[in-house]
């Protein structure tokens, strides 16, 4: 089994944290970065690259993303604690490995 490359998004992931880090362009010959905010949820291997499936809260677009995590520099926690995340019983079986995946539930609104 390939090891994770970052033990601190293991530690969001299982401990339910919020992460910051700069992400990097897709053009590799521009070194342009910019910082996001995301609750990971599912961290591990997909399609053979190591990815970070999360909901960005700011530094781009709102939502669920992917990120490839070889575009990814300097992971740290922000300390702030993730409350609620949807089931992730529909992406989970589309990975070829998981390091780490989340257990919290969204909560029904009514």
């Amino acid at each position: 089994m390939t090891l994770p490359n970052f033990p601190v998004i293991v530690d969001a992931v299982q401990n339910n944290l919020q992460i910051t880090f700069r992400y990097g362009s897709k053009n590799t010959a521009v070194e342009e970065t910019t910082d996001r905010v995301v609750e990971p949820w599912i961290y591990g291997s997909k399609n053979g690259k190591e990815s970070l499936y999360g909901y960005q809260i700011s530094g781009g677009e709102v939502g669920l993303k992917r990120f490839d995590m070889r575009r990814v520099k300097n992971v740290k926690l922000t300390g702030e604690k993730i409350e609620n995340h949807p089931s992730k019983a529909a992406v989970v079986s589309k990975w070829d490995s998981i390091f780490a995946a989340t257990d919290i539930k969204q909560e029904a609104t009514s």
